[in-house]
């Protein structure tokens, strides 16, 4: 029996370090297009995943209190992958 998209999503998603931006492109070649953002979307609903803005995500990282503080330097983070692939 072959692992569902969702389960191959998260088994490369626990490799990735803690606050990690992810894009959709990360996942290329495990399913079409719309299953892998369907499954990005059911992660963020069990919390496995927080979302930034379409087709950006991060690997949630501390307490939730201190999302705000996470959230400022995951954009910075963000900035400097997205200027990476520039």
């Amino acid at each position: 029996m072959s692992e569902t998209i969702i389960k191959k999503i998260e088994k490369r998603i626990n490799k990735f370090p803690k606050g990690k931006i992810i894009f959709i492109k990360d996942f290329a070649g495990i399913g079409n297009n719309e299953a892998v953002r369907q499954s990005l979307k059911r992660l963020v609903e069990k919390g496995k995943l927080r979302k930034l803005s379409q087709g950006i995500y991060y690997k949630p990282e501390g307490k939730m209190w201190l999302k705000p503080l996470f959230l400022l330097c995951s954009s910075r983070r963000l900035l400097k992958q997205t200027a990476m692939l520039l």
